[in-house]
């Protein structure tokens, strides 16, 4: 039967290599965290005689062999077609993804790859993807339902709609202000308002305050938005990329700054490490501009700050926004890949930020998945 190599229901095992065999997965892990139906064992690659395709489209026919000399067979076929260095093999219960790093979805500016374990406790409190176009035809009255219709076939439900309007208010010294009323567009948003898509003629939003994984919450969804767009707007050239994740850490017991000392780097701390101004801090907030080239950065805005949300206690915002502003033309699949490098870019700032201690105790009772809940993780992960 066809079958997918990426989806083998492996998790978190290693490839190892013992002397006299072939590569093999080992049978250990560190952290279970799925029913036992799904751990693997020697023969779990052998579900049925047939042919079984590796991703580079060659068949492998898996009848008339014993099922270990079928697993060593597949995969070493699967190491040597694709000449890489092995990392983890995850998976979820409904789920399941080689870990492997592809060069065409790497962080930026050669930045680490991400711890990629779901976080248990998840900060994210809002994932926002942006695309910015140039050149669009201008939308049709309608564009709010056809929209709606196109996202309702993709099974993206937004029932609520509402016009929308930019204002751009010009400031001229000596001159009184002009609040100036730009191109129209709608707003489109589930019930309870926590997925939002926004439609202009020079931009598409896509918003979500429910976030699980990249390609679970945000993928699909910037897809079938993207999709639309194409056939509603037809843009010509898009201009920027954004992917902002907004994460806020909140412990009810902090009742100073300092409760986030070993829990966010001290480097990202300032003034809090300081011996004779530390304690005397209440709240802090930081800016920091990131360049990875000359078209892709990122902006870090964060700090600790008394949460009324929390009880007044003191709580951490982190807010990672990464953008690809490379002019190229319109094409959803290629859009999609640029921001899911973008994604995996801000899972590697967010791990940058936050202290490996604190990253375990987040990710405590957490699965492994291919993609953090950060930053994405709601990188706003």
């Amino acid at each position: 039967m066809p079958c997918d190599l990426h989806r083998w229901p492996f998790h978190r095992p290693l490839l190892r290599h013992d002397p006299g065999r072939e590569w093999w997965p080992r049978t250990t892990w560190q952290r279970p965290a799925v029913p036992p139906e799904y751990w693997l064992s020697p023969h779990s690659l052998a579900w049925a005689s047939g042919t079984l395709y590796v991703d580079d489209g060659t068949p492998h026919r898996t009848a008339g062999v014993s099922p270990y000399q079928r697993d060593t067979a597949l995969l070493a076929r699967w190491v040597n077609c694709h000449s890489v260095q092995l990392m983890s093999i995850s998976m979820g219960a409904d789920d399941a993804v080689v870990n492997e790093e592809h060069e065409e979805t790497r962080p930026l500016a050669g930045l680490p790859g991400a711890d990629r374990t779901l976080l248990a406790r998840a900060p994210l409190e809002l994932a926002i993807v942006e695309v910015r176009f140039a050149g669009a035809r201008n939308l049709p009255d309608d564009a709010g339902l056809q929209m709606r219709e196109r996202l309702g076939a993709a099974g993206l439900h937004l029932t609520r709609l509402e016009p929308r309007q930019t204002q751009r208010v010009n400031l001229t010294p000596g001159v009184a202000p002009t609040v100036e009323v730009g191109t129209n567009g709608w707003l489109l948003a589930n019930p309870d308002g926590t997925t939002q898509v926004t439609l202009l003629p020079e931009a598409a939003v896509f918003q979500t305050a429910a976030y699980h994984r990249w390609s679970v919450s945000m993928r699909p969804s910037l897809e079938a938005v993207l999709a639309a767009v194409g056939e509603l707007a037809t843009p010509p050239v898009v201009i920027r990329i954004g992917l902002r994740y907004v994460n806020r850490f909140i412990d009810p017991a902090a009742a100073t700054v300092a409760a986030w000392k070993g829990r966010i780097d001290e480097r990202f701390l300032g003034p809090i490490c300081h011996p004779h101004l530390g304690d005397l801090v209440k709240g802090s907030q930081q800016q920091v501009d990131l360049a990875f080239s000359d078209n892709q950065g990122a902006i870090l805005r964060h700090g600790p700050f008394v949460d009324e949300r929390s009880g007044r206690s003191v709580s951490y915002l982190l807010d990672i926004d990464c953008y690809d502003s490379t002019p190229s033309n319109f094409n959803v699949t290629e859009l999609a890949n640029r921001a899911e490098v973008l994604n995996r870019t801000a899972a590697s700032l967010f791990q940058s930020v936050i202290t490996e201690d604190y990253r375990h105790q987040l990710q405590s009772d957490g699965q492994t998945d291919e993609e953090t809940t950060s930053a994405s993780e709601g990188a706003l992960r």
